[in-house]
């Protein structure tokens, strides 16, 4: 499965299960609750925002960075992750980070 087919597949589940929607940030496809976006797809990659505390572990994963929009501006908080097989747990754990602190 593609990266993008990946994503999308991610987004329908979400949309279906927590009332998620999509739309776009920096050009990107997003996933948002309450208009919050939580995750986005860029260029072939799954970005999240995640806790602080969770940040560091996933951080670890080989592949795995600050996610920067713009070379030398990271974003505080999102976190780009090339490996798919993470990506559904990821999506759950930002949605439910947006959802405490939104």
């Amino acid at each position: 499965m593609s990266a993008e087919e990946k994503y999308n597949q991610i987004a329908e589940q979400l949309k279906v299960t927590e009332n998620a929607s999509k739309g776009s940030m920096f050009g990107a496809k997003c996933i948002k609750i309450n208009r919050k976006v939580f995750a986005m797809f860029f260029k072939d990659e799954m970005v999240f925002k995640l806790p602080p505390e969770r940040q560091q572990q996933v951080l670890a994963l080989e592949g795995v960075h600050h996610f920067e929009p713009m070379p030398g501006r990271p974003m505080k908080d999102w976190i780009s992750v090339p490996h798919q097989g993470q990506w559904e747990e990821l999506a759950l754990e930002a949605l439910n980070f947006i959802k405490v602190n939104a």
